[in-house]
């Protein structure tokens, strides 16, 4: 009931703490990947109930005549993946904001 406020150009995280299958998946994390502009080119989803089956299944139920390449359209990753990325990430900000100074 509350993925309205994923319209949000400020709200890019949804934090999954429910049991989803199918076209309920579908919907909260299409709503979470609603694009504002440059702001908020994309969002971002926490998954506590550890559901990448149920996530594989509905994105391949749903992709159509794209059935082979549905990863692809919906770039899924998971958690270590981002967490290293973020860390590459961070470690170039540093590098950024120390030769600004």
């Amino acid at each position: 009931m509350l993925l309205t406020g994923f319209d949000s150009p400020f709200l890019n995280t949804l934090y999954v703490d429910k049991n989803l299958k199918y076209d309920g998946l579908i919907q909260a994390f299409s709503r979470t990947n609603r694009i504002l502009n440059d702001t908020k080119p994309y969002g971002n989803i926490l998954d506590f109930r550890q559901q990448q089956e149920a996530v594989n299944q509905a994105i391949e139920l749903f992709s159509g005549n794209f059935k082979e390449k549905a990863r692809e359209i919906w770039l899924v990753y998971p958690a270590p993946v981002v967490i290293s990325k973020l860390a590459t990430s961070m470690k170039k900000l540093d590098i950024a904001i120390r030769f600004q100074i």
